[in-house]
């Protein structure tokens, strides 16, 4: 018998993954939301990035090191990551960090 050696990754109790009527109405997506129905976190921790992308703690540093994602922040001794960046980085098809940043950067000029 296998046992599988990754303990399963536990996300932040607050959260929890709820299905949402999209704005058509007429079908749902998949949206992370408080559990208490309250406002959605501004920020992200590392536990809750990994259930959102269903990657484990080490292929996120994998992908932080090769570019693959977008910055943390750092806040204190944790990382966190903008919870609007990360879903728009999905959206534009998750791009190596080098293009989504200078997608950004030419957002931001666009935008002047």
């Amino acid at each position: 018998m296998r046992v599988n050696p990754r303990p399963p990754i536990q996300t932040n109790s607050a959260l929890r993954l709820h299905d949402a009527p999209t704005q058509e109405g007429n079908g749902h997506k998949s949206e992370l939301a408080p559990a208490g129905g309250g406002p959605l976190p501004l920020l992200i921790d590392l536990p809750t990035l990994c259930f959102l992308l269903c990657r484990s703690k080490a292929s996120i540093f994998r992908d932080l090191a090769a570019g693959r994602l977008p910055r943390p922040h750092k806040l204190g001794s944790s990382l966190r990551w903008n919870r609007e960046e990360v879903v728009g980085w999905v959206r534009a098809g998750m791009p190596s960090l080098k293009e989504w940043e200078a997608s950004k950067a030419a957002q931001k000029r666009a935008k002047r």
